[in-house]
């Protein structure tokens, strides 16, 4: 039951489940597991964490609790940690192809490059009749275009495009303006808007309309979608999304870099900022 409500997102009454197991069997390490991963996900990083560390004092090897304890310490910035957990995820064998994943996606965060692109080629991008994974792919074409491979990053981001709409055209038009320059990156910025416009998570809509509004250089836009994003408590790892677009648009040929580089500095310093309330 304590599952069902966790797959539906109820999470209060899905703590109480995994609480009243608890009281029944307090050594019950999935139970400590899931009840970690509930309160992670309803917001309570503290309390997360504390049952997460049980967990794993129970089992050091719970291949779900390292993951979402890594989950928890990339949220509040302690990347360190959360890189060490996800390794350790990974050298238990096992499917651990998302725990790649997560980890590169996480060294890119830090700017730890050469790290990711080789944690990655052993999920390597798919070929011309390969099917996509969109998480994996999304990966492989920031790798391709922070290494200079313009129109590889440009043919993979295509056809993310098709499949995954939302990622696709935002890595496509992020690939565009890199390479070629506003103007030209325009109308997929404008694409992307618009499936912005039926996007249900709020976070992720204000978030992506501030980077629109920053591609097409409209600043009152971007920052007041900017404004409203404390009130909604983002994670360490959403703001550093945000760092890391501004820092690729300040890369683009025609970047206005008297407006995106104060930018990209605010946001740093709220990124930042997520570390240190959690004793980062």
């Amino acid at each position: 039951m304590g599952s069902t409500y966790h797959l539906d997102e109820r999470h209060r009454e899905a703590a109480a489940v995994f609480r009243h197991l608890l009281e029944r069997d307090p050594g019950n390490e999935s139970a400590m597991g899931c009840l970690g991963a509930v309160l992670h996900e309803a917001g309570d990083h503290t309390q997360a964490l504390a049952w997460l560390d049980r967990a794993l004092a129970a089992d050091p090897d719970y291949a779900y609790a390292l993951d979402r304890r890594a989950r928890v310490l990339r949220a509040t910035g302690r990347t360190g940690r959360a890189l060490a957990d996800w390794e350790r995820r990974i050298a238990l064998g096992g499917d651990a192809a998302e725990a790649r994943r997560e980890t590169a996606a996480l060294m890119i965060h830090c700017g730890r490059w050469e790290e990711a692109a080789a944690r990655l080629a052993e999920d390597p991008a798919p070929g011309p009749g390969d099917p996509l994974v969109p998480d994996r792919d999304q990966l492989h074409v920031e790798i391709l275009r922070h290494t200079g491979q313009g129109e590889r990053a440009r043919e993979l981001a295509e056809r993310l495009r098709a499949e995954a709409p939302l990622a696709g055209t935002f890595e496509l038009a992020t690939t565009v303006r890199r390479f070629h320059g506003r103007a030209a990156a325009e109308p997929r910025w404008r694409e992307l808007a618009r499936l912005l416009d039926t996007e249900p998570e709020e976070l992720l809509r204000r978030s992506g309309r501030c980077i629109v509004g920053w591609a097409l250089a409209d600043w009152a836009a971007a920052d007041r979608e900017l404004t409203a994003l404390p009130a909604l408590e983002p994670d360490w790892d959403e703001l550093a999304d945000l760092v890391d677009v501004l820092a690729e648009l300040l890369r683009s040929p025609d970047a206005e870099t008297a407006e995106l580089t104060p930018r990209l500095a605010m946001v740093t310093t709220a990124r930042d900022a997520v570390r240190e309330r959690h004793g980062g």
